[in-house]
């Protein structure tokens, strides 16, 4: 985690969840999330044209950006991280299960 890249690759894993294939979306979620949407609408880059004398940033702007970073980081636990058990991942920090 972290680098240079790491929010261009993160934004990359991103994209590949919200293809559709074999004519089905490859990411759901519930309804009731309902900011989760505008959080999408509003996560966006620079306007290149505001940039004629110096580099355009790679990254996206940092406002409002907070449900999309948590919602990248979640894309890149479960696709580079989460290979295996989800329990043996997180059996520090889950609480006590009766009977494991």
């Amino acid at each position: 985690k972290g680098g240079k890249d790491s929010v261009k690759e993160g934004i990359q894993l991103v994209q590949r969840r919200l293809e559709i294939r074999n004519g089905r979306p490859t990411f759901y979620y519930m309804p009731n999330l309902t900011k989760l949407p505008d959080a999408f609408e509003r996560y966006r880059h620079v306007d290149p044209s505001d940039y004629t004398d110096r580099p355009i940033p790679e990254n996206p702007l940092k406002i409002q950006d907070d449900m999309m970073d948590c919602f990248r980081y979640m894309v890149e636990l479960v696709d580079l991280r989460m290979i295996g058990n989800p329990y043996d991942h997180f059996r520090n920090i889950l609480p006590v299960v009766a009977g494991r």
